[in-house]
């Protein structure tokens, strides 16, 4: 009884360790404060289940809608603690996205909710 009372335990703990949230987030609010851009970049679990990937969704500051996501990479992370992405307002109405040397567009939106998006790499500092 013993014995499977302390196996019951182990595997409980792995089932809770590969089920924690790996991701690393920022938001960043528009110079209006009327939208707010979120990054989030999203690792596997402890046991190597599920995909790398960086996102940046866009969403009113007022209101329970959903955001909507305006660009995706999936080349995973750029190093430890580090997002892939970087996101910055122009002016209310235009949001710029920097992403890392090398990473795959998955999606990239060009304009939503009346704000005009563009993307551009990351110059090397090397």
């Amino acid at each position: 009884m013993r014995i499977t009372i302390l196996l019951l335990v182990v595997a409980l703990s792995f089932v809770a360790t590969g089920c924690q949230d790996n991701s690393r987030w920022t938001r960043v609010r528009s110079p209006d404060g009327k939208m707010i851009a979120r990054v989030q970049t999203v690792e596997p679990g402890p046991m190597g289940i599920g995909d790398f990937g960086t996102t940046v969704d866009l969403n009113w500051t007022r209101g329970s809608q959903q955001a909507a996501v305006v660009f995706a990479v999936n080349n995973g992370p750029g190093g430890p603690g580090g997002l892939d992405v970087a996101v910055q307002w122009l002016n209310p109405t235009h949001l710029e996205i920097v992403y890392k040397h090398g990473q795959t567009i998955d999606l990239q939106a060009i304009t939503c909710h009346g704000i005009e998006i563009s993307a551009r790499e990351m110059r090397s500092t090397q």
